[in-house]
């Protein structure tokens, strides 16, 4: 945001005069990945659902409705990878807690996000063109390659797998999503106590979706 101001002086023709100071804010960009990660919500109702797509049987897509945010409704977002090998995947309903993956994730998803300073590479993943030439399988190899401790390049036999993996490696670092692409939206679901309840996922949430409209009086 940058402020200016200049001063003007009007006459009524009759040796009048008055002056006044415009001060002029302007703010900037209306919709950015930092703007869009600010206005995310913190928690959400989600529903994880497995799809058989006729060549990998577990494909997941999450059905989400952001708390405070009916002007968005309810969508699916699809593809939604897993982010913790270790840990099984809940199906049911769930309340979640919301972080964009642009932003310093906090300390209760220790053990969970091990590297997040890859999630820029997951995000380019998440954007490719071709993602759909890849089974979800090859995909879920590669993305927990690069965040998870728990696998690493050295563990992935796909070729398929590996090719994507190098692809982010050698082409995301520094991705961000812009209109007309998908931003990784992170959910963690959480039981009545607030406490972790299972797998966190990482789901493309179009960035049209998340965008807020100018509105010039």
């Amino acid at each position: 945001t940058a402020t200016d101001s200049f001063t003007y002086e009007v006459s009524d023709g009759n040796g009048g005069t008055n002056t006044a100071v415009v001060s002029v804010d302007v703010k900037g960009a209306l919709n950015t990945i930092e703007t869009i990660s600010d206005r995310l919500p913190d928690t959400a109702d989600i529903d994880i659902d497995i799809v058989f797509d006729g060549r990998s049987p577990n494909r997941a897509e999450v059905t989400i409705t952001f708390d405070g945010r009916d002007d968005i409704g309810t969508l699916v977002a699809t593809p939604a990878f897993c982010i913790d090998l270790s840990t099984p995947i809940t199906t049911d309903p769930t309340d979640a807690l919301v972080y964009s993956s642009y932003e310093p994730l906090p300390d209760r998803l220790d053990g969970k996000v091990d590297a997040p300073e890859n999630l820029d590479l997951v995000n380019y993943i998440l954007n490719l063109d071709n993602l759909s030439d890849f089974t979800f399988d090859e995909a879920q190899d590669a993305i927990w390659a690069l965040i998870d401790d728990d696998k690493s390049l050295a563990d992935l036999s796909d070729p398929e797998a590996i090719a994507l993996y190098n692809d982010a490696i050698a082409n995301g670092e520094n991705f961000v999503p812009d209109e007309g692409e998908f931003v990784g939206v992170i959910f963690e679901p959480v039981d009545a106590a607030g406490n972790n309840a299972g797998q966190v996922y990482i789901a493309a949430v179009p960035f049209e979706t998340l965008a807020e409209e100018c509105v010039c009086p």
